[in-house]
């Protein structure tokens, strides 16, 4: 069974259940605490923007190995391409 993710409730693993609201609320508590912290450590707006694309690059990457976890492995660049076109960016 491959792990999935899209709106409503979703099977992130075989186990484990999240709401998509509930990971929307947890992004936006992230960023919230960034701009608290980026006002205390008296950054400036760029380096907030850093930070966040840091943090979304990082989130990606984990939520794309969650997906390609029990995927067969892939042997062309085709195969890659279909899979980000149906799959993950469907989720």
């Amino acid at each position: 069974v491959r792990p999935t993710f899209d709106r409503g409730m979703s099977s992130l693993t075989t186990n484990t259940t999240v709401s998509s609201s509930c990971l929307e609320y947890l992004l936006l508590a992230a960023v919230q605490q960034y701009q608290a912290l980026s006002t205390e450590l008296e950054w400036d707006e760029s380096t907030l923007h850093s930070k966040l694309q840091e943090l979304g690059e990082h989130l990606g990457i984990r939520v794309l190995e969650k997906l390609v976890k029990d995927h067969a492995r892939f042997h062309r660049e085709l195969d890659i391409i279909k899979f980000l076109c149906k799959d993950f960016w469907n989720h």
